[in-house]
């Protein structure tokens, strides 16, 4: 146990491990939107258009064809 606490100790404060926390509650911060209550109804997403299809519309194509979505590409 000793071991182990010391090498956590030491982890804890490395560059990566600070990185990953970061991360972490910077993608949970960006879902929160101030003065947006909570209790905000969402409205569903029937169909989506993608336009351009480099690296990034490519990819954003690929994943959106699902039962619940219709999906688009133009060049």
């Amino acid at each position: 146990m000793k071991v182990e606490r010391e090498n956590f100790l030491t982890l804890v404060q490395t560059t990566e491990s600070k990185a990953l926390r970061h991360y972490f509650f910077g993608e949970r911060a960006a879902s929160k939107i101030p003065d947006v209550p909570e209790d905000t109804p969402k409205r569903p997403i029937k169909s989506a258009a993608v336009v351009g299809a480099g690296t990034m519309g490519g990819g954003i194509a690929m994943n959106l064809p699902t039962p619940e979505y219709r999906s688009s590409s133009w060049r």
